[in-house]
Parts: structure tokens; sequence; C-alpha cells
């Protein structure tokens, strides 16, 4: 059928540093972007687009259509029209869309979760004030708000500022195709 392009709306957890919504021209990878609270950004990023997929209309009697979402850093849960269509995180990164497509007025929502070491990367340049001794910390432990910049902690951390971040986010093309084609 055809690539799925234009802006994307996502949507990011404020309480682990990133934006509530942001608008994505084209599919990349978050740590390519110049926003902080993207760049260092670990956890759950909400994609969502409204398209047409006017091909859908001509499509052969019987055929299965698939939703390839092309690379994704590191696991997604696909939503089409309201309907979950699961989890994927190998390739190839598809689901199949058979049914469900309409010819206009779709909504596409693609939630997808990265790993833990770019926030600690990006949590590197602020003092570890809130650890000390490898103790957790007062706050936590009185269930208080947090101190400090940091996002996160923990009692073993590798990572430095000068770590490489690791490919994070829907990377696409998101495609729609009919299978076997």
């Amino acid at each position: 059928l055809d690539t799925i392009r234009g802006p994307w709306t996502v949507s990011f957890d404020t309480r682990m540093g990133g934006p509530a919504a942001v608008r994505f021209d084209t599919l990349g990878d978050w740590t390519r972007r110049p926003e902080q609270g993207i760049r260092y950004y670990s956890g759950i990023a909400v994609y969502q687009k409204h398209f047409d997929a006017p091909g859908a209309a001509s499509l052969s009697s019987g055929a299965r259509v698939l939703l390839d979402l092309g690379g994704v850093k590191d696991l997604a849960r696909v939503r089409l029209n309201g309907r979950d269509l699961g989890v994927v995180w190998t390739p190839p990164c598809q689901v199949e869309v058979t049914g469900l497509l309409k010819a206009r007025n779709n909504t596409l929502e693609i939630s997808v979760a990265n790993r833990w070491p770019n926030r600690l990367i990006g949590d590197a340049a602020y003092p570890a004030a809130d650890i000390k001794d490898k103790h957790w910390p007062a706050w936590l432990l009185k269930g208080e708000a947090r101190t400090g910049k940091r996002y996160t902690f923990t009692n073993y951390d590798p990572y430095t500022t000068a770590s490489k971040l690791l490919p994070s986010g829907l990377l696409g093309p998101v495609v729609l195709r009919e299978a076997g084609k």
C-alpha cells in the first residue's frame, strides 16, 4: 500500500524527564534529538498518528495486510483504531491489520520502550548527592519527592557522560503492505 508519512505526536513520561508531547516531523533515533529530555530518556513513549489509507479500498478479496514498523529500539505495542495488536521486539517488527484498516480516519498508536542506560548516562552529568555509602536515599525511604537533578539511581552504575547512548525509539519507516508483496 504505502509508507505512513507526515508528523507524529509523541508523548513521554514527564516524571522521567521527557516532554509531555512533542511533534516529530520524521521518525528517528531519540539520541539524535536536541532535547535532553528525549536524548537521555528511558521508558515508554507513545507515538500517535491519524492517517488515511485510500489503497485499502482497492485490496483484493482475502488479501492480508501488514503494518511494518521498520526499526524499533527496543520494543513496541501497536494499536490500530482502538484494537490492541500486540507487542513486537524482533525483526521483522510487523503486525497484521487485515480487516482493521479503513480507507479514511485511521488512528495508530505505537508505544515504544527502550532500555535504562540512556537515562543513567544522562544522569551521570549530575552529582549523586542522593546516594550515600550505597544506602537508599532518605527521601525514597520516607516516600517524599526526590532531591537533586537525577531521575534514577542504582547501587551499580558502569555509565559515565562519555558512555555511548543506545539507539532508541521508533526508527521506521512505518509501511502498510499486502502480505507476500
